[in-house]
């Protein structure tokens, strides 16, 4: 269900619930590496999905683009300019992230009219850890609610 809602359509890619020390996180194998609150993802069925493939599952307007000339590493993901379309107020990126394609949607401003569309320079992203879904990929369940939505639902 949730490839067919919004606009554009959420963007799927396989990952690995991973920890190192006190930090968790997920990783694609392509290269995309996004830290997760641990309290969070404890209290999430995906935390009982140790070993098991996952999905996870983000939307476009909720990938950030960042200050691009103070990026932060630990916090920001390195990727190149694969496709940019214009749709008057907003434009879409198809961000190439190793081997992953991750779609940002912004709003057309003045800080986004600083940003390069050309294909093949590079860019960096932000995932915001409060806005990941994680699916079981067997069973296409979802195991990881976003954290946001579930403080909008009042469950957090």
């Amino acid at each position: 269900v949730a490839a067919f809602v919004g606009e554009p359509s959420m963007a799927f890619i396989p990952v690995e619930l991973k920890s190192e020390g006190d930090a968790i996180f997920v990783e694609s194998g392509g290269g995309l590496k996004i830290e997760l609150d641990p309290a969070w993802i404890k209290s999430q069925e995906a935390w009982q999905s140790n070993g098991k493939k996952l999905t996870m599952g983000l939307r476009p307007p909720q990938v950030l683009l960042p200050d691009q000339g103070n990026p932060e590493p630990a916090k920001h993901n390195k990727g190149i300019i694969y496709a940019v379309e214009p749709m008057g107020a907003q434009q879409v990126w198809d961000i190439e992230v190793g081997k992953d394609i991750v779609r940002v949607q912004a709003v057309t401003d003045d800080r986004t009219r600083r940003i390069s569309t050309t294909i093949g320079d590079p860019i960096w992203i932000e995932v915001d850890p409060d806005r990941v879904y994680l699916f079981d990929t067997q069973t296409e369940k979802t195991v990881a609610q976003a954290k946001l939505a579930l403080k909008q639902e009042g469950l957090l």
